[in-house]
């Protein structure tokens, strides 16, 4: 992953340890150093995260989270 690339990330840790289901949230990969990754969220907030909470985002993660700014 390089700055750039459109991610998915979660905040719950807990359950990927315990391979739960998790939610994941799109966002864009602004910063990514000694095993923090910053992201822009799709509210606009800069969330710092641990790499191994995110994943490069595929084509699925698109078609399962439509953009809310089309019209």
């Amino acid at each position: 992953m390089i700055p750039g690339d459109v991610v998915r990330f979660t905040r719950e840790w807990q359950k990927l340890k315990t391979r739960q289901t998790v939610i994941w949230t799109l966002g864009l990969l602004v910063k990514r150093e000694y095993g923090i990754a910053e992201i822009l969220s799709e509210e606009g907030e800069i969330i710092r995260v641990a790499v191994g909470q995110v994943q490069k985002a595929g084509k699925k993660d698109f078609k399962k989270n439509p953009s809310s700014t089309q019209e």
